[in-house]
């Protein structure tokens, strides 16, 4: 009786860490396989011209949105 933090039952065992690593990949690719084939998603990637030109009009209107933050708050007199 020198056990010490509960003398109740010893376990049975405990899984090694490689079957505990197994067994999440496996979960995933099962819970990925389950989910495409429910949902069936387009993996499709855009052509890359589309893709160019979306982003220089964002990065433009992200411009004039500044400058026109910035005149509107001087001329506010936020900015003087």
């Amino acid at each position: 009786m020198n056990r010490k933090f509960g003398g109740g039952k010893l376990t049975a065992g405990t899984p090694s860490l490689a079957w505990s690593c197994v067994v999440v990949v496996a979960s995933l690719l099962v819970g990925a396989l389950i989910v495409h084939n429910i949902y069936k998603p387009n993996l499709t990637l855009p052509p890359v011209e589309d893709a160019l030109s979306k982003q220089s009009e964002a990065k433009q209107s992200c411009f004039l949105n500044l400058v026109f933050k910035f005149l509107t708050g001087v001329r506010k007199g936020v900015l003087a």
